[in-house]
């Protein structure tokens, strides 16, 4: 698992570097302006599906997180069926989640946080940056599905990938301080869960 995320990162890393090389500041800005304007840009959309096409969900996700990492106008957000693109104009670019699995993310936090359904690559920040945590999720009759430590994302959320149609508990640690409660994970649950206050 670890050497297919870095291999998607690097992925992710010449297909930033191919579509921005060929784009100068000038000339995006162009593209945003038109976008603006309520013009739709055939051009970004064939650049995004170009970007995309051929990954998996987890390759996917690991490019929108890119993606939000950098200044585009590119909208990216996740929802319990697909990891979806919107292009300025528009349009949307979906890759499908599986149907065994969805993923939620989820940012633990001390004092700040925000109200959050719907989890944006491009725009949700949480508390922590790039902080240590220890993860473990439970069905209700106490089977552990995940067990882990993990370190929160540039953004302040860690991802998990969870089975689907399931109500699970969940507890996060961090330094001395731990957070618990119960997600869903059906087809109208929440995709961003920014509720977990570390105590």
């Amino acid at each position: 698992m670890k050497e297919k995320y870095i291999h998607t990162l690097f992925i992710a890393g010449l297909l930033l570097s191919f579509f921005f090389s060929g784009m100068g500041n000038d000339a995006y800005a162009q593209k945003s302006d038109k976008a603006a304007d309520g013009e739709e840009s055939k051009e970004d959309f064939e650049a995004a599906s170009g970007m995309f096409e051929g990954l998996d969900a987890m390759e996917a996700m690991a490019l929108a997180n890119k993606l939000g990492e950098g200044k585009n106008s590119f909208t990216s957000f996740i929802t319990p069926e697909s990891i979806n693109i919107k292009i300025p104009g528009g349009k949307t670019f979906s890759v499908p989640l599986p149907e065994d699995r969805m993923v939620v993310a989820i940012a633990p936090y001390v004092k700040t946080t925000h109200k959050c359904s719907t989890h944006y690559m491009s725009g949700c920040k949480g508390e922590l940056f790039e902080e240590d945590v220890s993860v473990i999720a439970k069905k209700k009759d106490g089977s552990v599905i995940l067990s882990k430590d993990m370190k929160t994302m540039s953004n302040g959320f860690i991802e998990l990938w969870l089975p689907r149609d399931l109500e699970i508990d969940l507890t996060i640690v961090y330094k001395d301080m731990k957070s618990g409660g119960t997600i869903t994970t059906n087809s109208d649950s929440k995709t961003c869960i920014t509720t977990f206050q570390l105590k």
